[in-house]
């Protein structure tokens, strides 16, 4: 890659990690970054926010209730995680669904 081309996908690597809202574009940002070669502290940073934020939106190991209240719930805990994802993006609504799950007493948004 001649050096010209490096340092645009450098620049926009960076503006990507930056700017990414959703785990997508944080994806396409880290690989990005590492075709660019970005430095490595700054790309395992976001892949652990990238790592993190998958993990939020696994389903639990636990087996789930099947009663329709518990449905209804989940459902409704999944629509209020979409509709804060439409107002704040995927990226810190993520963030805030995993600061409620460590304090149980938190009101989500």
């Amino acid at each position: 890659m001649d050096a010209n081309r490096a340092q645009l996908c450098a620049r926009l690597a960076e503006r990507f990690l930056a700017q990414a809202d959703n785990l997508l574009h944080l994806s396409l940002a880290i690989m990005l970054g590492e075709r660019a070669g970005l430095d490595g502290p700054r790309l395992q940073a976001a892949r652990q926010r990238l790592d993190a934020g998958q993990a939020s939106l696994a389903l639990p190991d636990a087996p789930m209730p099947l009663s329709p209240q518990a449905i209804c719930e989940r459902e409704h805990q999944q629509l209020r995680f979409l509709q804060r994802s439409a107002e704040v993006g995927e990226l810190s609504a993520l963030r805030e669904r995993q600061a409620s799950q460590a304090d149980p007493g938190a009101q989500p948004r």
